[in-house]
């Protein structure tokens, strides 16, 4: 029988094939609502600055800070799903293996679960030939069983290799508050292949599970963090970046409870 409060997962083993359900039990301690970050690399966390809203407010992170906190932990993903398509998205590290993105990203009621997911760390420009593959993913069952919803458009997998050891892995915070500024980088579809490009605003609307903002992202955005750009949580991640709608809105999962527990149990599994 499933615990009250557990959180169901689909795991596939990608080197095997073969698939599994866990539950992880909620907690709703500190330790597990905010999570700390890991630099390997001393400098300063300084920002710079599916929808455009307005005007084009994105700014290309420049290569010579890839190498720094938070940049270092964030990566293109690119999947291959069981009908052979390829989906690009965003990707980062909470954990020393351990790398987050969207669901939608993994998983297509139509194309199939992927068979294979590659992340490229701190790409910003010409894609490294040092890609690490996925051994083991997850999706949310409500994402499954739920019919795809935002409110569980996440997922992760583990690529077997303490990576983030080396580039570093985000903290989180469950703590997000209405109007708070926030940065989002990550890889949009419609700039040159594999740049980095972030833009910055407020949060303006937040639920239970999710948050909207009028933050210009664009395909191949889905995946990233959504990044307090200052303040007490600099740098921790409020949510992943998963949507764009009408009204010109955009959306993020929001780190709730349950993300935050997976997190937790990913970085200390």
């Amino acid at each position: 029988m499933a615990a009250e409060n557990a959180i169901k997962l689909y795991i596939k083993d990608l080197t095997t094939g073969e698939d599994d359900i866990i539950e992880i039990e909620e907690r709703l301690d500190a330790e597990v609502m905010q999570g700390s970050a890991f630099s390997p690399t001393i400098s300063e966390n300084s920002i710079e600055p599916y929808t455009i809203i307005g005007s084009d407010d994105r700014m290309r992170i420049p290569p010579k800070l890839m190498d720094r906190y938070p940049y270092c932990c964030i990566g293109v993903v690119i999947a291959t799903l069981f009908d052979g398509t390829e989906v690009q998205g965003t990707g980062f590290l909470v954990g020393p293996d351990d790398v987050i993105t969207a669901a939608h990203v993994l998983y297509d009621p139509v194309h199939g679960p992927v068979t294979e997911a590659v992340f490229y760390p701190a790409v910003n420009g010409p894609l490294s030939s040092t890609g690490y593959k996925g051994i083991r993913i997850g999706v949310p069952g409500e994402y499954i069983d739920g019919g795809c919803k935002t409110e569980d458009d996440w997922g992760f997998f583990e690529v077997g290799t303490t990576i983030g050891n080396t580039y570093g892995y985000l903290g989180w915070t469950t703590d997000s508050q209405l109007n708070d500024y926030v940065n989002i980088p990550g890889y949009p579809s419609d700039k040159p292949a594999y740049e980095m490009w972030a833009a910055t605003g407020q949060i303006s609307y937040i639920k239970e599970k999710t948050m909207t903002y009028t933050i210009d992202t664009a395909p191949g955005n889905s995946g990233g963090p959504v990044l307090y750009l200052y303040g007490k949580y600099q740098n921790c991640v409020a949510a992943i970046h998963c949507a764009g709608g009408q009204p010109a809105i955009n959306h993020g999962k929001k780190v709730d409870a349950t993300l935050a527990n997976v997190f937790y149990n990913l970085r200390f599994d």
